[in-house]
């Protein structure tokens, strides 16, 4: 994969940071000043392979309240509930039920 080696890069530069990453979904976790500086470096090594990180396409989850230094420098969603990771729910527990049930409604 041609972002094999930014994304490792990116991990040995950011060590209280992970980075996971599944084809084209790529999941930075961490303290959020550390992920939004991550994502910000990831950004500028994206761009020498002419990607680009779409924000609308992005999902910030922090079961905590995220510092209003950092929700003032990103324009990508904050949920406190959860998110999908890969199909699956991951969050507060009421998140992850809720979900998980409408899945079952639906007959995934």
């Amino acid at each position: 994969m041609a972002i094999h080696p930014i994304l490792l890069k990116l991990q040995s530069g950011y060590p209280d940071v992970q980075i996971l990453a599944y084809l084209d979904d790529v999941f930075v976790l961490g303290p959020p000043g550390s992920v939004l500086s991550a994502l910000k470096s990831l950004r500028a090594h994206f761009s020498t392979l002419h990607l680009e990180i779409s924000d609308s396409k992005c999902e910030t989850f922090s079961p905590n309240s995220v510092p209003s230094e950092i929700r003032s420098t990103t324009t990508i969603p904050i949920t406190h509930d959860g998110t999908l990771i890969l199909g699956i729910p991951i969050g507060i527990h009421r998140y992850v039920e809720e979900t998980c049930c409408e899945f079952a409604s639906k007959g995934c």
